[in-house]
């Protein structure tokens, strides 16, 4: 098999400690948005040293939010704020934050200031422009690759199980879940019948999707729950944490890839 090139957020696959004949090059970003990973697959895709690579592209969570720092701007990082240079541009530093960010946690400079701009801008959006922008970027991802040999998983099930709350608002049903198991998808909706143009251009024979009794769009969280017990999550601690998003350790990640994946390389 041809050298992996395995890209994404935290939830890229690391490989190499199982694979001794075939390399795997893993660019990962913790927390990285699905506008990230399409930076990084631009990037790359442009570059001739790794034309011949398959492309193993996880897909993140919807609404992650990371932004460029505008040149010039003098960073004066608070702790949990900590700006990084992505491999493709040394020049130039990304910030990487999330909705649940205090703003406490701001120091009061410039970089402040820009900071709130950005994250006060992201959240006042309605999720379904979020999801919008999501759909898109995998569109768009799959476009840039589709002279490749590459095919796509999810970190976890983040196409299907949407409803819309009592008081109107839309919610993924993981999204207040507690618990070591996967809850039950009656009466809920994929994203399709929020977006359906932009749902209509993907081209879902590129996803390696694990099929369960509840969807047929599981990830590799949804592996790692009905294959293994909790000891397969790295950063799980307890039953009344939500077990989605808690890092499947590399003996569930391998399995995943041979089972799932690498019959489709």
């Amino acid at each position: 098999m041809k050298t992996i090139l395995s890209i994404g957020c935290s939830y890229a696959l690391d490989l190499n400690q199982h694979y001794k004949k075939t390399s795997t090059l893993r660019f990962s970003y913790d927390g990285a948005s699905i506008e990230t990973i399409l930076e990084m697959v631009k990037y790359l895709e442009s570059t001739e040293e790794h034309s011949t690579e398959n492309w193993v592209v996880g897909i993140t969570q919807i609404g992650r939010l990371n932004k460029q720092i505008p040149k010039g701007l003098e960073w004066q990082s608070p702790t949990l704020i900590k700006p990084r240079n992505l491999f493709f541009d040394k020049d130039h530093k990304w910030c990487f934050f999330s909705e649940g960010q205090e703003e406490k946690e701001m120091s009061s400079n410039f970089s402040s200031e820009w900071w709130k701009t950005e994250h006060i801008s992201h959240v006042s959006k309605p999720i379904e422009e979020h999801i919008r922008n999501y759909l898109n970027a995998i569109v768009e991802i799959q476009n840039i690759l589709k002279d490749k040999k590459f095919v796509m998983f999810l970190m976890n099930n983040t196409l299907d199980g949407w409803v819309y709350k009592k008081d109107g608002r839309l919610s993924h049903i993981y999204s207040e879940y507690k618990g070591f198991d996967i809850p039950e998808f009656n009466d809920t909706f994929t994203l399709e019948k929020i977006c359906p143009r932009e749902w209509s251009n993907i081209d879902f024979s590129k996803f390696c999707l694990y099929e369960h009794m509840q969807s047929k769009f599981g990830g590799l969280d949804e592996y790692t729950i009905h294959k293994y017990g909790v000891n397969h999550f790295g950063t799980y601690q307890s039953a009344d944490k939500n077990v989605f998003g808690q890092h499947p350790i590399h003996e569930a990640q391998w399995n995943f890839f041979n089972e799932v994946i690498k019959h489709r390389l």
